[in-house]
């Protein structure tokens, strides 16, 4: 699955930079096409949108007091968090190591995160909007050239790539037609007509994308041989069982018990690495919620977006990280406070997921039963 990734990061579309204004207005239309593009190029999009925004955006905040301050803030934020959505709109490489662990269907996976993944992009570009509002000097308007109604159509044939991929890979999948196995490669041949359309098709090209996909395939692999061992042996000493039993004799509600469980899933993801951290806990915690009641998928959706949340909190958050070694002069300091907003969005997300669950087992539900992954 990664293939059609590889080959999308080498598009055209992926090194461009548009002439666009840097205002909240195109913050937001920027915030939608992350949404959308990075579950292609994953963290490429971060440096991407980087390279786009923030040199407009330096000239306007040379004339505000402490200019640069609010601009890392606000930007540094913005785009630390939108380089999270890559793992909840699919493809996913931890919603596969998930569905292979639990032995949940990934279709059904990739479908579930579809509806919360468009709600907290939402959420996102509100947020944006709102603070824009409030504090209107953060995001000064640049008189520049909105451009033409032409270019205006050109950019939506630019991006009909990605629109083509994303449908041919999640809408054959989501009428039944082909397994997530089968729409990945689909999808890898596609990439590969459209990198010949684009005149990006060539042997170094083609080389990088399978040599990555390589080394990607071998460490998903690995994790997935590894994880299957140890929740083997968890399972034959009992714990998921004794844990079971122990938590059902407290008789609490099932919203306070879900409350304690993500309670210390958040406690983790400020301490520890969140990915290895869930392939340690999911023999643990997998039992535990399907013995409560809870949906296999739902607890799929909820997984991943504690894990955006881990990507986004210090010490150990990777887009931190990325952020700061990207915006010169930014301290680690400003980036979390950039991102603070959009965790208590991640959390308020898990919140409504909760209160609402078909928003995320809604889509998986109008798929036809999958017994491919």
């Amino acid at each position: 699955m990664n293939l059609p990734a590889l080959l999308g990061s080498r598009s055209p579309l992926a090194e461009r930079r548009p002439e666009w204004p840097d205002e909240v207005g195109v913050r937001v239309r920027r915030r939608s096409t992350a949404a959308a593009y990075v579950a292609l190029t994953k963290p490429r999009i971060i440096e991407l949108l980087l390279v786009t925004t923030v040199p407009t955006m330096v000239v306007a905040a040379r004339g505000l007091p402490d200019g640069w301050l609010v601009l890392a803030t606000l930007l540094g934020g913005s785009l630390a968090a939108g380089g999270t959505l890559g793992i909840l709109i699919p493809p996913s490489i931890p919603m596969i190591i998930y569905g292979v662990m639990t032995e949940t269907s990934v279709g059904h996976l990739y479908m579930a995160g579809i509806i919360p993944g468009v709600v907290l992009s939402l959420m996102f570009a509100a947020y944006v909007i709102g603070y824009a509002m409030i504090w209107p000097d953060s995001a000064p308007r640049v008189a520049e050239d909105r451009g033409s109604l032409r270019d205006k159509l050109r950019s939506f044939g630019e991006v009909a790539p990605v629109a083509i991929l994303i449908f041919v890979v999640l809408g054959s999948m989501y009428l039944g037609i082909v397994t997530p196995t089968e729409a990945a490669a689909l999808g890898s041949v596609v990439s590969l007509v459209l990198a010949r359309w684009y005149g990006t098709l060539n042997w170094k090209t083609l080389n990088q994308a399978f040599q990555g996909t390589a080394r990607t395939t071998s460490m998903v692999m690995l994790i997935i041989i590894f994880a299957a061992i140890f929740s083997h042996v968890i399972a034959l000493i009992g714990a998921p069982k004794a844990l079971l039993s122990t938590v059902l004799h407290l008789g609490l509600p099932k919203w306070a018990l879900f409350t304690v469980i993500f309670s210390f899933l958040l406690v983790i993801a400020y301490a520890l690495e969140e990915l290895s951290v869930m392939i340690i806990l999911l023999p643990i915690l997998f039992p535990l919620i399907t013995g409560l009641g809870f949906d296999p998928v739902w607890f799929g959706v909820i997984m991943v977006v504690w894990l955006e949340i881990g990507f986004i909190t210090p010490p150990v958050g990777l887009n931190l990280f990325v952020i700061q070694g990207l915006m010169p002069g930014t301290g680690a300091r400003e980036v979390t406070v950039g991102t603070t907003p959009y965790v208590v969005l991640m959390i308020v997300l898990v919140a409504i997921l909760f209160v609402f669950p078909d928003l995320a087992l809604w889509l998986p539900a109008q798929m036809m039963p999958a017994g491919g992954r």
